[in-house]
């Protein structure tokens, strides 16, 4: 099962992100969590709305750059001092493409910058991207087979 969480406080928005998400990927778990101080009892499985069983996480987060109480970088800087989630997939969803805002977020630790669409058409798109982009950075590296190294002498 895969698990996708959401941490937008646009209801709306996370509601269409939502659906966008489960039709990308249908037999995933996607949550919606609108407060960010809620996340933590979530991840920490305190939580009395969702539970996920012992040693799950979601494999990818999606974070609001700009949320009241603790911000998406806030958030991301808690989540990215938990070894635990050192393997989370984090994609911050900003409100526009200016540069010195996909570096913080960078710096901050995500995997993913995205600009949250205006419209809900869009949202699709964004899911399957997000989705895609995940997938193809966690597909299993192919080893490589080398002939072994020739071996010379120094005596000429």
């Amino acid at each position: 099962m895969f698990h996708i969480f959401i941490v937008d406080d646009n209801v709306a928005q996370s509601a269409l992100l939502l659906l966008a998400f489960k039709r990308a990927q249908p037999d995933a778990q996607v949550y919606a969590v609108s407060d960010s101080r809620l996340l933590p009892a979530y991840l920490d499985r305190k939580s009395p709305v969702v539970t996920l069983r012992d040693g799950l996480h979601p494999e990818i987060l999606v974070l609001q750059m700009e949320m009241p109480f603790y911000s998406g970088l806030e958030t991301l800087a808690w989540i990215r001092a938990q070894a635990r989630f050192d393997e989370m997939f984090v994609v911050m969803l900003g409100s526009t493409d200016d540069p010195n805002e996909r570096a913080r977020a960078e710096v901050a630790g995500a995997d993913a910058y995205r600009v949250a669409p205006s419209n809900s058409n869009e949202l699709v798109s964004l899911a399957e991207g997000i989705m895609q982009q995940h997938t193809s950075l966690n597909a299993p590296v192919m080893e490589m087979k080398h002939d072994p190294v020739p071996q010379f002498s120094s005596a000429l």
